[in-house]
């Protein structure tokens, strides 16, 4: 998968978070958004708006806004899989990936996107 790819859906990640969270959860990732980091469950994009990346809420707004894809730390391939009720995602999203490696990126869209 190209990085202009993962670009591509990290940003549609990102706009569905915006339509789908709450404004309150919105208004915590934007004011947040110096602080993200995605190494750390409470700072990462989904833990930030929601306290913890793997509650319940969390959850949910992965399996809005990702696509069902995702990707593990080792390689740049997706796999898409179906989401399991556990509330626990085990990869990253899109939106996370790009988080990982070029938090710059990931805090300009969002300040874009207010």
């Amino acid at each position: 998968m190209t990085t202009e790819e993962i670009t591509t859906m990290a940003k549609a990640e990102l706009v569905a978070i915006k339509k789908h969270a709450t404004e309150p959860e919105w208004d915590t990732l934007r004011d947040g958004v110096d602080k993200l980091d995605g190494g750390q469950l409470e700072n990462c994009i989904y833990g930030k708006m929601t306290g913890f990346c793997f509650s319940q809420r969390a959850y949910e707004l992965v399996e809005k806004c990702s696509g069902g894809v995702f990707f593990n730390l080792l390689q740049d391939d997706a796999i898409t899989v179906e989401i399991q009720g556990d509330g626990l995602i085990r990869n990253f999203t899109p939106l996370e990936r790009i988080l990982l490696h070029k938090l710059e990126v990931v805090q300009k869209w969002i300040k874009e996107l207010e």
